[in-house]
């Protein structure tokens, strides 16, 4: 039988299509960034964080947590030559095309801490394996609609270069975070706002928060339902349980509110706390914060 050309040319470009490159890990493309906001720049930068997300401006952005792979990976970078802030990218999608190299750079904001990861740190897929030892597998069988929000690599508060995992169902969420140079496993845990409504006596319930991650200084919400009136009050906490600020207090009816807060006086990205006191009744998020 007799097969025209058109039939195969079609065949392949379907395979083609299907068969799409596979999605990148942090380091296969961080050389080729660095190098080249080093020349743009004169000199040697300095690497300041690692974040994949799940969205680029309106772009929808694939990212597994499982495979530690992403379409677009971002670098900051400190360049001391001329003090600025330098955004490289590696990208490698379907409409935003193929890229490796700088998007952008701007003043340095005093703000921000400069210093620098370490240079041994270990690849995102690495670091999904140690995801995936520690609970993420557990967490995505019994959710098989959950998704990854966010894979990220900076300092945690306590001065370790740490790989954090973000995922969510859009009911419950899991974080995992392990050391970006050893692999070992620092801390894996989650919420869920529905289980603690049902299963707690406590007089209020907490929706999840949004966005999360959130950038330093941005502004986040949580929807917050309390069975009586009573002060709300937030406190931002590191992972040591040690308070950073009162980000907001003020009295509620009963019913379902928004409130707003600022993560103005966080100063340096990682994995933060909200505790959430309602009339001496106590819950906890969990936030991560990006530059």
């Amino acid at each position: 039988m007799k097969i025209s050309l058109f039939v195969v040319i079609g065949i392949l470009l379907y395979s083609t299509y299907v068969c799409a490159q596979p999605m990148l890990t942090a380091r296969q493309y961080y050389a080729t960034v660095d190098s080249s906001v080093s020349i743009n720049h004169g000199g040697k930068v300095s690497l300041i964080q690692v974040i994949a997300r799940n969205v680029f401006g309106t772009t929808a952005i694939n990212l597994d947590a499982q495979t530690g792979t992403a379409e677009v990976w971002f670098y900051l970078f400190r360049s001391p030559s001329d003090g600025m802030l330098v955004t490289g990218v590696a990208v490698d999608h379907p409409t935003l095309g193929t890229f490796f190299g700088e998007a952008n750079s701007e003043g340095w904001p005093s703000s921000l801490d400069t210093t620098a990861l370490p240079t041994e740190w270990i690849d995102s897929d690495v670091a999904s394996t140690a995801w995936k030892n520690s609970g993420m597998s557990n967490y995505l069988t019994t959710r098989p609609g959950a998704e990854t929000l966010a894979l990220l690599l900076a300092y945690d508060p306590d001065g370790r270069a740490s790989w954090v995992s973000l995922l969510t169902n859009h009911i419950d969420s899991l974080s995992c975070i392990i050391d970006g140079v050893t692999a070992e496993l620092i801390e894996c845990g989650g919420t869920s706002a529905i289980n603690e409504a049902i299963s707690s006596p406590i007089g209020f319930a907490v929706d999840a928060q949004y966005p999360n991650p959130i950038r330093l200084g941005a502004t986040s919400y949580l929807m917050i339902s309390m069975e009586k009136r009573g002060i709300v009050r937030l406190d931002l906490e590191n992972l040591l349980g040690q308070q950073i600020a009162t980000v907001y207090e003020k009295e509620h009816l009963p019913g379902t509110s928004a409130v707003s807060f600022s993560t103005a006086a966080i100063t340096h990205p990682g994995t933060y706390i909200v505790r959430i006191t309602v009339n001496s009744e106590l819950q906890h998020r969990r936030i991560v914060v990006i530059r």
